[in-house]
C-alpha cells in the first residue's frame, strides 16, 4: 500500500499530490497498532516503510517545507506507534503471566485441598474423584481391591507419648504405606484419624493380601516404641477385600474391607493382624 501511494505520488504534481503522499504515514500507524505485530517485526517493517517513503519523498517534486514536515511526521508516527505496539505487547505478556499465575495458584490450591495436611497423603476428596474416574472408565471385568489399615491402640499411644508424637507416628506410618505402592494407579489415603485406605487397581484378592502384608511388615520395621500396645512397637490391623467394578461399588468394597479389619482387631491384633 505504501509502494502504491508513493508510486501514484511520483506520477503526479501539484498540491493534491503533496498531500496525498501523507496517506503513507497512516499505513505505518495502522501496521504497528492495528495489525498487532510482534515488536521486532513491527520495528523492522517500520524502518523499511519509512526508508521507502523517504526515498521517494526527499528527491521528489514537493516543496522543501512539505518534505521536512512529512519527514518529521513519518518519523514521529513511526516512533509513537512503535511505542504503542511495544506497550500493547507488554500488556499482553503481563495479562498472560497474570492468568498463568492465577491458574497455577488455583491448581495449587486444588491440589492442596486434596491432600491431608498432616501426612501429605491424598484425602477423601481425592479418593472420591479417583473412584469416580475408575468406575466411569473401567471395564466390567476391572478388578479393584481395598485395603483398610488401622493403627492399633493409637489412643493409648497418644495418651502415653503425647499428640506431637502421635502426629509423628501418623506421618511415619503414612510414609511406610506410600513406599509399598506399586505405581501411580495405587492410591493411599488418610481415611480419618488413625485409619488409612489403599485403593489398588487391577488387583485381585490374593495380590491385595500380599501387598497388605508388605505394608504391615514395613510399618512394624519402623519400630516406633509403644509400651502400651502389647508388642513394644506400633503395629497395625488390616482388612482386605476385592471385586470387579461391574458388580461392586466402592461403598461395598470399603464396607467389606472394614468388616475384615474389625475381624482382625477382634482376633487379638496379634502383631498387626491381617484379615
Amino acid at each position: 500500500m505504501v509502494a502504491q501511494i508513493m508510486f501514484i505520488y511520483s506520477l503526479n504534481r501539484g498540491e493534491i499530490a503533496d498531500h496525498y503522499q501523507s496517506l503513507a504515514i497512516m499505513i505505518v500507524i495502522y501496521s504497528n497498532v492495528n495489525q498487532r505485530l510482534i515488536f521486532r517485526v513491527a520495528l523492522g517493517l517500520t524502518l523499511i516503510l519509512t526508508a521507502a517513503y523517504l526515498a521517494v519523498l526527499l528527491p521528489g517534486h514537493s516543496p522543501f517545507v512539505t518534505k521536512i514536515i512529512s519527514s518529521v511526521l513519518v518519523i514521529s508516527a513511526g516512533y509513537l506507534s512503535l511505542m504503542a505496539n511495544r506497550r500493547m505487547e507488554q500488556d499482553v505478556r503481563q495479562i498472560f503471566l497474570t492468568r498463568l499465575r492465577d491458574q497455577l495458584r488455583r491448581e495449587g490450591a486444588e491440589a492442596v485441598a486434596k491432600l491431608d495436611a498432616l501426612t501429605g497423603l491424598p484425602n477423601r476428596r481425592q479418593l472420591d474423584e479417583t473412584v469416580k474416574k475408575i468406575w466411569a472408565e473401567g471395564e466390567g471385568d476391572s478388578l479393584v481391591a481395598v485395603v483398610m489399615i488401622d493403627i492399633d491402640h493409637f489412643k493409648l499411644f497418644n495418651d502415653r507419648y503425647g499428640h506431637v508424637a502421635g502426629d509423628t507416628c501418623l506421618k511415619r506410618v503414612a510414609g511406610a504405606i506410600a513406599t509399598e505402592l506399586r505405581n501411580m494407579d495405587d492410591v493411599a489415603v488418610r481415611y480419618g484419624g488413625e485409619e488409612f485406605l489403599v485403593l489398588l487397581q487391577q488387583t485381585d484378592q490374593s495380590m491385595a493380601v500380599r501387598i497388605a502384608e508388605r505394608i504391615r511388615r514395613q510399618i512394624e520395621k519402623l519400630a516406633i516404641p509403644h509400651e502400651l500396645g502389647g508388642f513394644g512397637v506400633v503395629t497395625v490391623s488390616l482388612g482386605v477385600t476385592a471385586g470387579p467394578t461391574a458388580t461392586h461399588c466402592i461403598t461395598e468394597l470399603i464396607a467389606g474391607a472394614d468388616t475384615a479389619l474389625y475381624a482382625a482387631k477382634r482376633g487379638g491384633r496379634r502383631s498387626g493382624r491381617l484379615s
